[in-house]
């Protein structure tokens, strides 16, 4: 360009410069938006990975119903593409925290694999220390040097623990199993592996975990990832079936020569048995050999209780040797089931998982999956706006400026000369806009997001990336889009002669379509109506960009609403229990609910594995379904009626089924207790909001698997009840072992979707401004491209007021068309969005929200009044130099 042209392009810039910063707040709030959600998803990921490498976790894991050999670790170890295998020995139990039980896993501490980051302190160094997780430490209170001491072992695998001294922390860690803090999962407690009896274990562990080979900064959230772990665990799959067959004969022979040899031994003391006391010492000697048997024996859970009650019977009646004879016969008995039920072992099974078997990580591809489709609809939003402002911009500029063109093509310019004019306006400020708003979305809007979902991972959430392709497309497609905006404005003006130019348009005119017909209108809106229809281009881009500036206050409201709305229908139209009291005898407890006055109903209320598409982990509540609908509604999803008490299927919810398209008659498997599976058949689908529960009732359970689960838990109703006198009360009963209100489910969500809340209260604070913006532009415009209008009429006597309502009637049309519009849009949209944000355990509120549509178009309204009285008081200082 030349000088003179540079010179007038800035002059031009300095006289519009209310649309030239309009621009670039525009441009600014859209790249700020889509780059800040873009940087924070990817960092967020990143970063994880970045923890996970550092920490060597694991990429597939492999759990043994039947415990997995030497031998098996081998035959993993040798297939390709797996780089390490590490076995760990792990079992379940309680520990006391003060005067209550918590629910813990004792897990052995590894050397290459899964290593925990330490907090506090050091790993353990023999059987008798510990490190614990930092969850349960700040839960509990515990500290370097404390004591846990044990109540039992709760997993048959705790069988091979070796003795309950208390252990003495050492160490405070994060583990990469547990990542995320709001995922309900059982804490560990990290000891020494010689704290498990690996002689008597043959030197089989419970699980292995698993690396493949890799690059040591490899994205554990990359399609490729994905890939290389998914071809490593189909060839772990493919050797499963030998590897359990194997397992399984050995576990066979196992069985029946220990039967043999208790049978061995009862026929070799047959006689001793009617000889007094030591007859009475040998009959307990091989009825404890029995029940070590049995105990050894997975699935003999009943025979080892059926021993253990004889064994009290004859301890009770020691000196009466009388009833010898039947004691020997049931011995007999029982030794025989064993010997069935050792000939008939169901079959093993390998659990095998890669990573997204882990809740933590699942929670990590939410929380960015749920920021990139904030990006890929919300913020895509901002910088459609943004382009249509530009456009908006430019041809109503041109507009203005159109006799000045026509004479400077008149004095010989060329058209390109003229379009570089305009294209420096547009582009500099969109430029400018995109650079301020990549600054505000690495500084401010990224480290903002990271710092509020810092507060729910282990790791460091915080540290902040700039993805570079992105960045260079967003900023290439920012110029595109101006350039687009502004060539498709300037398109007429080149291909138009200077002489027609120059000259001032006539507006076309228009057939009356009756006599009179001007008469049922009044002169203003005769007015309006002719400048809609002589400026439809200019209507329809204002009604356009209000429409877009609603929208997206009215998606951020029917987010917000969707969200809170999940926590309110689940907590007032599902949810109708106070408490959840976990226990493992519950008599003298029931007892004392009831004499407090809490309604209670016990059920069995445990984790299990079930399979659809790969294994997923669920909560089965099984009981008397009745009762459990009196705590917990169970109402068909699609004719809000209850579904009640069936023996003839599980009930599942209706995110689930949504999800993996099952219906009333799909059949997948579930896994209870860890190695009993059935493959359950669904009869009815109930509305949830949150969490993966899935009903039964004890008779379909008993169907299943032989015999009615063990209740474990009640749900209360506190009816009035102190609740902290109640707790207090139960906490000193013998078999108590938790009690969790159910305000702690609310809290935990609350506390997991605080960070998208207050990301949609931002993204509502940016529309609005953008809505003020683009308003405050677009009346601009309006003014300037009327003010020979507007000087006319003042000139024929019009009052300032009576000319500021003339152009105010039109602002309300184009408004309200506006409003409606963005309404519907943003309904739309809005949709869309909460339906891909949702997960299996979470069904967002998908209804219309009123309030979301009076709140935006409160706001459009608000903001446009503010903005008419601010830029219309150029009214009254219209000159006739202005025409």
């Amino acid at each position: 360009m030349k000088k003179t042209q540079i010179k007038d392009a800035l002059r031009n810039i300095w006289k519009q410069k209310v649309s030239f910063l309009s621009i670039i707040v525009i441009a600014l709030l859209g790249v700020t938006t889509f780059l800040g959600i873009g940087y924070s998803s990817t960092a967020l990921r990143k970063n994880a990975s970045t923890a996970y490498n550092r920490q060597n976790y694991r990429d597939i894991e492999v759990i043994s119903t039947r415990l997995l050999t030497p031998e098996d670790l081998d035959c993993i170890r040798a297939l390709d593409g797996v780089k390490d295998v590490e076995p760990v020995w792990q079992t379940a139990a309680n520990a006391y925290i003060g005067d209550e039980k918590q629910v813990i896993n004792i897990i052995t501490a590894t050397e290459r694999i899964n290593l925990v980051s330490m907090i506090e302190g050091r790993m353990p160094k023999d059987a008798s220390e510990c490190a614990i997780e930092q969850t349960i430490a700040g839960e509990a209170g515990w500290k370097i040097g404390d004591e846990i001491e044990w109540a039992e072992m709760t997993d048959v695998t705790g069988q091979f623990f070796l003795g309950a001294d208390p252990f003495t922390i050492v160490g405070i860690v994060a583990h990469p199993d547990h990542a995320s803090k709001t995922v309900p999962e059982t804490p560990y407690m990290i000891v020494s592996a010689d704290r498990f009896d690996r002689v008597a274990m043959e030197n089989c562990c419970m699980k292995a975990e698993i690396t493949v080979e890799k690059t040591a900064d490899a994205d554990r959230f990359s399609q490729s990832y994905d890939r290389t772990v998914a071809a490593v665990l189909t060839k772990i799959e493919q050797i499963s079936a030998e590897r359990i067959a194997i397992r399984d004969a050995q576990i066979k022979e196992q069985a029946l020569e220990l039967v043999e040899q208790a049978e061995a031994a009862l026929a070799e003391n047959k006689e001793q048995l009617t000889a007094g006391t030591e007859a009475r010492d040998t009959l307990l000697g091989i009825i404890a050999q029995a029940e070590q048997i049995a105990g050894g024996i997975e699935g003999m859970d009943a025979a080892v209780d059926s021993l253990r009650q004889l064994r009290q019977k004859i301890e009770e009646k020691s000196s009466d040797l009388d009833n010898a004879e039947a004691a020997i016969a049931e011995v007999e008995a029982l030794l025989k089931e064993q010997r069935g039920q050792a000939e008939n072992l169901e079959s093993g099974r390998w659990y095998i998982f890669d990573a997204h078997g882990s809740a933590s990580f699942v929670q990590l591809i939410i929380g960015s999956g749920n920021l990139k489709s904030l990006e890929m609809t919300f913020s895509l939003l901002f910088v459609l706006v943004g382009a249509l402002v530009i456009y908006a911009t430019i041809s109503k500029m041109i507009d203005e400026q159109r006799t000045l063109v026509g004479t400077t093509k008149a004095l010989g310019f060329f058209n390109r000369e003229i379009f570089a004019k305009y294209l420096l306006f547009g582009l500099s400020a969109t430029v400018l806009g995109a650079l301020l708003g990549i600054l505000l979305a690495r500084f401010v809007f990224e480290p903002f997001i990271l710092k509020g979902y810092g507060a729910y991972y282990t790791y460091d959430t915080t540290a902040p990336t700039v993805t570079v392709g992105p960045t260079l497309i967003v900023l290439l497609a920012g110029i595109v889009l101006a350039v687009g905006a502004i060539t498709f404005a300037c398109y007429r003006l080149m291909r138009t002669p200077a002489i027609r130019l120059m000259q001032q348009q006539v507006p076309a005119g228009r057939k009356r379509s009756a006599k009179g017909g001007k008469r049922l209108l009044s002169l203003y809106s005769r007015l309006i109506l002719l400048n809609i229809r002589t400026d439809l281009k200019r209507v329809i881009v204002t009604i356009v960009s209000a429409a877009g500036c609603c929208a997206l206050i009215v998606i951020g409201f029917t987010l917000k609403a969707a969200v809170n709305g999940a926590v309110k229908n689940q907590y007032s139209s599902v949810v109708h229990y106070d408490a959840k009291v976990q226990f493992e005898y519950g008599e003298e407890i029931e007892a004392e609910l009831i004499k407090s006055g809490a309604e209670c109903v016990p059920l069995y209320d445990a984790y299990i594995t079930y399979r659809i598409t790969d294994n997923q982990v669920g909560e089965l509540l099984c009981g008397d379904i009745d009762a459990i609908e009196s705590m917990y509604r169970l109402n068909d999803w699609k004719t809000g009626d209850p579904i009640g008490p069936t023996d003839e299927g599980i009930l599942i919810q209706r995110r689930l089924a949504e999800i993996d398209g099952l219906n009333i008659g799909s059949e997948f498997q579930i896994t209870a207790g860890g190695v009993k599976t059935a493959k359950v058949r669904v009869a009815g689908i109930f509305e949830n909001y949150i969490g993966r529960s899935m009903v039964m009732g004890t008779g379909y359970y008993a169907s299943l698997f032989g015999a009615a689960p063990t209740p474990n838990s009640y749900l209360i109703r506190l009816n009035g009840a102190d609740e902290e006198a109640l707790r207090a009360r139960l906490k000193t009963i013998s078999g108590f072992t938790g009690y969790t209100p159910a305000s702690a489910d609310r809290a935990m969500f609350d506390s997991a979707t605080s960070v998208v809340n207050s990301i949609v209260v931002l993204f509502i604070v940016l529309a609005a401004i953008m809505a003020g913006v683009v308003l405050t532009n677009l009346t601009n415009i309006y003014i300037m491209q009327k003010k020979r209008e507007l000087v006319v009429m003042r000139i024929n006597g019009f009052t300032v007021k009576e000319v500021i309502g003339y152009c105010t009637r039109e602002t309300i049309v184009t408004t309200v068309a506006g409003i409606v519009l963005g309404i519907a849009l943003g309904s739309g949209i809005a949709y869309r969005i909460v339906r891909s944000m949702e997960q299996a355990f979470i069904r967002f509120d998908r209804s219309v929200s009123p309030l979301a549509w009076l709140y935006g178009a409160l706001i459009t309204v608000l903001f446009t009044v503010i903005i008419n009285a601010i830029v219309l008081r150029k009214v009254k200082h219209l000159k006739l130099t202005d025409v």
